[in-house]
């Protein structure tokens, strides 16, 4: 008579299960950092980069998250290096326009190079002055290559899931700030959203359309 191999008990294969479960969980866990920061600012763009400097200059610890690894947002990574600004401007982006920009493009006169703005440059250039602007508050943390792929209220902290390439990171931080230029991390947060046009009787702006033009709210 053949040998017949007997059935492994239902419970047996089930508890099998979920100890793999478990383990593959715990090494996930294990292959998370965790970090700590009071501001976390998901955006490297120009709100992002004024947010994070100013934050740290009010001496809170910051880290800025960005996509990307220039700094800047659309006026350097896209090439759009024309701000609607003026050498009188204050605040961060009046540094931006000022005293920065000259040495790195010989002066004022080349600045003055289109109609569209009176303040053109390169976008290597802005992404340069950016990163130099970053790297001199100790409190500011930049992290570029990464994306924010979850976020969590945990009592009065957000948990940030951040990925970056093979590495996942965990930061946990008292304030989030969304940057992004699309509002991804409200979206995240379940914050309702429109897409398409208001009407001009929402909005007050003549070239509104007459009507909406909602193709549909989330």
């Amino acid at each position: 008579m053949p040998f017949q191999p007997r059935k492994m008990p239902s419970w047996i294969a089930i508890c099998g299960k979920i100890s793999i479960m478990v383990i593959l969980s715990l090494l996930i866990i294990s292959c998370s950092e965790n970090e700590y920061t009071e501001i976390l600012v998901a955006g490297g763009g120009t709100s992002g980069v004024a947010a994070g400097i100013r934050a740290a200059r009010m001496g809170v610890s910051t880290v800025i998250i960005g996509e990307h690894e220039w700094l800047g947002g659309m006026l350097t990574s896209a090439g759009v290096s024309a701000t609607d600004g003026n050498y009188n401007l204050p605040g961060v982006s009046g540094e931006n326009s000022g005293r920065p920009l000259r040495p790195g493009t010989r002066g004022d006169s080349l600045l003055r190079t289109g109609w569209v703005s009176n303040i053109l440059f390169e976008p290597s250039a802005g992404n340069q002055i950016f990163t130099a602007m970053a790297e001199a508050e100790p409190g500011l943390e930049v992290v570029g290559n990464a994306t924010v792929t979850r976020v969590k209220r945990i009592r009065n902290k957000w948990r940030i899931t951040v990925s970056r390439g093979d590495r996942q990171v965990r930061y946990y931080a008292k304030i989030l700030i969304d940057a992004t230029e699309l509002g991804d991390i409200a979206a995240m947060c379940g914050v309702e959203y429109d897409l398409g046009m208001d009407s001009r009787h929402d909005t007050g702006e003549e070239i509104a359309p007459e009507r909406e033009m909602i193709s549909s709210r989330i």
